[in-house]
């Protein structure tokens, strides 16, 4: 079933999307939807043209019901076209919190790609998280912890 959305949300990217990306500006608060291993709600706060928070809450495979505090840095050297359309490599740290299935905390890096729309202020973005648990149930136990998926946030006062 995700599979099929990420193809659906792929293909209206194409179909949709002008022959150019809009311009990577600053947009004061962005709210969306991210569908992946960790399936949330999203909120953006820009702090500057290439910087911003970004905090999920949601809900993820093996952690429950969770919150997830990010920092976002975008790379404009690394921007690049593909058939005139525009997108924004980042990296970021994030800090996975599980609360429901006892107290669940890792330390995860952040790689993600984004497309901003020209006419509508609308993001849509694909992002893996790869890092290590810290504590799992309550109780320290180091191991690997992955995420990752597709998102779309809409930016409020644009």
């Amino acid at each position: 079933m995700n599979k099929k959305l990420i193809i659906l949300l792929i293909a209206v990217v194409c179909i949709a999307a002008p022959a150019t990306a809009g311009p990577l500006t600053d947009a004061d608060i962005s709210v969306g939807l991210f569908v992946g291993d960790n399936t949330s709600a999203t909120v953006r706060m820009d702090v500057s043209r290439n910087t911003a928070w970004v905090v999920n809450f949601g809900w993820g495979y093996g952690r429950g019901l969770y919150l997830r505090p990010q920092y976002q840095l975008t790379i404009d050297d690394l921007q690049f076209q593909i058939q005139g359309l525009r997108f924004y490599p980042y990296i970021g740290a994030a800090a996975p919190l599980g609360l429901t299935k006892g107290f669940d905390l890792a330390a995860d890096a952040v790689l993600g790609i984004s497309y901003y729309f020209y006419d509508i202020p609308m993001e849509i973005y694909v992002e893996s998280l790869l890092g290590l648990k810290v504590f799992q149930g309550g109780n320290i136990k180091l191991g690997p912890d992955f995420g990752g998926g597709i998102g779309v946030r809409y930016a409020l006062g644009r």
